[in-house]
């Protein structure tokens, strides 16, 4: 899955990293195609170009990972993944319940 080259520019200016060399631009998009897949378990098809939950909890996984800190990110970002979940069991109910 390619990053979205605008989704890359939100990412480096929110983690002041918009001077980045070609090595660290490729981790950072590795971390949040990581991120997306990650986020995606609670809730599919999110769109991460849009200002929202979705993109602020993306930038939030990078920057845990960057801090290689994954493993906290789940325990201090718990009420705001509970909710991507939610949203997504709606999502998916509102399509089981149309087709």
């Amino acid at each position: 899955m390619a990053l979205d080259a605008s989704l890359l520019t939100v990412i480096k200016r929110q983690l002041f990293q918009s001077n980045a060399d070609s090595e660290m631009v490729a981790v950072l998009e590795d971390y949040a195609e990581e991120g997306q897949a990650f986020l995606n378990r609670y809730c599919a098809g999110l769109d991460y170009t849009k200002p929202g939950q979705a993109r602020s909890l993306l930038v939030e996984y990078v920057r845990y990972a960057l801090a290689n800190a994954r493993d906290d990110f789940p325990k201090n970002y718990r009420s705001e993944l509970l909710s991507l979940s939610n949203k997504g069991r709606v999502k998916a109910y509102a399509e089981k319940q149309d087709g």
